[in-house]
């Protein structure tokens, strides 16, 4: 499933990262090499959620969250864009951060990765699981955050 087009969309993934030495991708799509540019999420390597994306296909623009706001071991991470273009990210159900995003993701044909980008180029160091996308939907869409 793509959020590419959607206003309204939400992901929620369960990750345990084992290092933070390089940035790593959790979910995206996003082929860098060949231009095929849509979204990632990753954790960087100071431990902040970033989301890259781009409305065109090539430019890219990231909103990314505090640095620490991940560390080693097992996280709840999620993020969702509400109707007016809100962009919430949270952590353990905590919301750290937010941003408005005007516009909606290009749409490219490129795969769904998970635990890498298209690329091969930021792997996962660690476990991946229970990873949810919803289209038309925003998961949370609350400041005050939720329970996991």
């Amino acid at each position: 499933m793509s959020i590419q087009r959607f206003v309204i969309f939400s992901v929620l993934a369960l990750v345990a990262p084992t290092t933070l030495a390089t940035n790593q991708t959790v979910i995206s799509q996003y082929v860098n090499s060949t231009g095929l540019r849509a979204w990632e999420l990753y954790i960087t390597t100071s431990g902040a959620i970033t989301f890259a994306y781009t409305t065109d296909g090539s430019t890219v623009a990231t909103l990314t969250t505090p640095s620490s706001s991940v560390s080693l071991g097992t996280h709840e991470i999620a993020m969702d864009r509400d109707g007016s273009g809100v962009i919430r990210f949270y952590v353990d159900g905590a919301m750290v951060y937010k941003a408005t995003m005007a516009s909606a993701i290009a749409q490219v044909a490129t795969s769904l990765s998970i635990g890498n980008n298209g690329s091969i180029s930021r792997p996962f160091t660690g476990k991946i699981d229970n990873v949810r996308i919803w289209k038309d939907y925003y998961f949370c869409g609350s400041d005050n955050g939720y329970t996991p």
